[in-house]
């Protein structure tokens, strides 16, 4: 069933002994997180069949019409009254949870949802503020605090704060008790050293740097990478000017294994011939590394396929990085080094597999109409 299109599970639920299979299949992971009215619908389905919201296993969900001064108004059904964080508490085995503002943390109307999370046992939470004008910084950091602390077997934290990120970063402590289990950071660069220092799991981390961070000055200062080996840089390459900042910069992380290297602009020309020459010289740096990507991370929007890169970009890396095993290219398309029938201690590239990966995405929301 797993294979199967949502559409298609959906028309065989007129099958009562499949109805079962396919509401544990279909309401186990759900994503509406840009989609505020699709959230009331499905809160509303949660009150009617608390039964349903107890398969809730991943949820991305938006909560636009709690946040005062919120970017519109929603008809927020007489089920739900007075703004549906109730029926959010019915889904008792949710362990991964996505909330697209800050207003939950930084605003003191809203302490009611910050209980609601902390009642939650998570695995991963998300976090991505997208227009709370003037937060709270002491508010927000202290209940961002107290949340982690709720989560004590929480392993896997995205922070995304677009606005105030000086103020936020100034007010930001994590120390060792509140990320005990936490192996994976994902969001702003300059909220990732918190982390790197507190949590002594720490394996994976994915940084972005944002087009306002002072790309050269973070680049030169000391990261404690140590425990790290999957490492995810997003940034936008047109602003790199001088890519052997990241030598010293990729050195802070020894021990890393996989290294993906995304631009945050939308390319029309594929960026692995542009840069494979800067991007090349870095990895002598990474004595472990088995697995490079290079792409664009809007690929999959604004372009169609890009033409294989030539054997001697793909070669290039594995000149300067022996032990590299991959290689991920921009179509996703992983490649193997071989050995070459030829020369001893020659390597030949070839397309291993064609990478694959699921993406949720509603075309648009349900009106704001509810028929009771």
């Amino acid at each position: 069933m797993f294979f199967l299109h949502p559409g298609s599970i959906v028309h065989l639920m007129v099958n009562r002994k499949l109805r079962s299979a396919c509401e544990q299949f279909l309401y186990r992971d759900i994503h509406v997180i840009d989609r505020a009215n699709r959230s009331l619908c499905l809160l509303t389905t949660f009150v009617i069949r608390p039964d349903l919201a107890l398969l809730v296993r991943t949820l991305r969900i938006n909560l636009d019409w709690c946040i005062p001064n919120g970017p519109s108004k929603y008809a927020i059904p007489r089920l739900l009254q007075p703004d549906g964080i109730v029926a959010l508490s019915l889904a008792k085995n949710i362990r991964s949870l996505s909330l697209p503002d800050l207003g939950w943390l930084s605003d003191p109307s809203l302490a009611h949802i910050c209980e609601v999370v902390s009642q939650m046992e998570l695995t991963s939470l998300a976090i991505a503020e997208r227009y709370s004008p003037d937060p709270n910084i002491e508010l927000t950091m202290s209940n961002l605090r107290s949340t982690l602390l709720s989560q004590p077997k929480l392993e896997d934290l995205f922070l995304k704060f677009h606005t105030h990120k000086s103020a936020l970063l100034n007010e930001i402590k994590v120390q060792v008790p509140d990320v005990p289990s936490l192996n994976r950071y994902r969001g702003d660069v300059r909220f990732a050293k918190a982390f790197l220092n507190a949590a002594t799991q720490l394996s994976t981390l994915e940084i972005s740097f944002e087009y306002n961070d002072p790309l050269d000055n973070l680049l030169r200062e000391s990261w404690n990478g140590n425990s790290i080996i999957d490492l995810r840089i997003n940034v936008n390459f047109l602003d790199v000017r001088d890519w052997t900042l990241f030598g010293p910069f990729l050195a802070c992380f020894p021990d890393i294994e996989s290294l993906t290297l995304l631009s945050r602009n939308v390319w029309y020309d594929d960026p692995i011939p542009l840069y494979s020459k800067d991007i090349a010289p870095l990895l002598h740096v990474l004595p472990r590394l088995r697995t490079l990507e290079i792409g664009n991370m809007f690929n999959n929007i604004y372009n169609s396929g890009y033409p294989d890169p030539t054997p001697e970009c793909i070669l290039l890396f594995k000149k300067h990085s022996p032990t590299l095993e991959r290689f991920v290219d921009t179509n996703e398309r992983q490649w193997v080094y071989v050995p070459s029938d030829g020369d001893a201690g020659s390597f030949l590239p070839r397309v291993e597999c064609q990478l694959f990966k699921r993406q949720h995405f509603w075309e648009k929301d349900l009106p704001p109409k509810w028929d009771e």
